[in-house]
């Protein structure tokens, strides 16, 4: 035996943070990242009264985890953090509450957000499924060099960008809370994102004067367009404990980095695992008794929720 000398390396891309031998400079674990899929972030506003809309930020981050997605909300974090989060593709609902247009917003005290930097950030990495712009001007242009087309990289398929445009002189800004929370809740429902954010105002009329949607009309939260995992699964038996190993993927074959597999998710014994940057996960030791049913979940955002359910022979 000797000790162990370990090198922890961060893939920018997926996110996944690996433990490597110093010595062997194998790969010996894979740590877990900081939950974002659904990432909420409010900017910063003065000296003395630094966060006034974390109520609004807080109340997105609520959504997000209703729709199964792990969350991370943050009051005017660092650029670098946020470049972090979105530039590694763990994020495909985005809600950002904050001063600013739709090419400039106030992250922290004297700290801005260009949309030069989202454009680059998104570069290389999927489009949003969701981006919330919450800046006063956020949706005044959303075409090219905004940051509703950066967050949906010129795309009208698949993704949708909402936020504000003149909500500076919108009468309807107290509404603009309970306007977001029934907007979620709809889309939680099962609306689309447009049924959701029209039926949103109309129960707040005032507010429609300052607030947009832009992208597509027919996406819906696990709707038929949203994209497709296949996972796949075996089950062994060694002595009295059991392994399941498997993949997950995309209907092209193409490895799903960082899905979310949960074995018996309703039981009182609910485990979970996270796919590694070839798609792959591993369950270990497992106490099943032969002929119990159990159920394998898989959680991706921007992908249709797939569950199987096996018998133990």
């Amino acid at each position: 035996k000797r000790p162990i000398t370990c090198w922890v390396t961060h893939n920018k891309e997926t996110g996944e943070w690996a433990v490597i031998d110093g010595v062997t400079e194998k790969v010996i674990g894979y740590g877990v990242p900081v939950p974002s899929e659904g990432l909420s972030v409010s900017g910063f506003h003065k000296v003395g009264y630094e966060d006034p809309w974390k109520n609004f930020r807080e109340n997105a981050d609520y959504w997000f985890k209703k729709f199964d997605l792990e969350t991370e909300s943050l009051s005017f974090p660092a650029k670098t953090l946020l470049q972090n989060r979105i530039e590694t593709n763990r994020v495909p609902f985005f809600y950002v509450l904050a001063h600013g247009a739709h090419t400039q917003f106030t992250l922290g005290n004297e700290i801005h957000v260009q949309v030069e930097d989202i454009m680059t950030w998104m570069k290389n990495r999927k489009k949003m499924v969701f981006a919330f712009v919450g800046h006063c001007q956020g949706m005044y242009h959303v075409g090219d060099r905004s940051f509703s087309g950066a967050y949906r990289k010129g795309s009208m398929e698949d993704t949708v960008s909402v936020g504000y445009i003149g909500m500076g002189n919108c009468k309807g800004w107290p509404d603009a809370i309970p306007w977001q929370h029934k907007m979620f809740s709809f889309i939680k429902q099962g609306q689309t994102f447009k049924n959701a954010f029209d039926m949103a105002t109309a129960l707040y009329p005032r507010i429609e004067s300052g607030v947009r949607f832009v992208g597509d009309e027919k996406l819906k939260l696990g709707g038929e367009n949203m994209e497709v995992i296949e996972m796949n699964f075996v089950l062994e038996r060694k002595e009295n404990k059991y392994s399941i190993f498997g993949v997950v993927s995309d209907k092209e074959g193409e490895a799903i980095s960082d899905a979310l597999l949960q074995l018996d998710p309703d039981g009182q014994s609910s485990t979970s695992k996270r796919t590694n940057v070839k798609g792959h996960y591993l369950f270990q030791e497992l106490d099943f008794v032969g002929g119990s049913v159990h159920k394998m979940r898989c959680i991706k955002a921007g992908y249709v929720q797939q569950e199987k359910t096996f018998t133990v022979e």
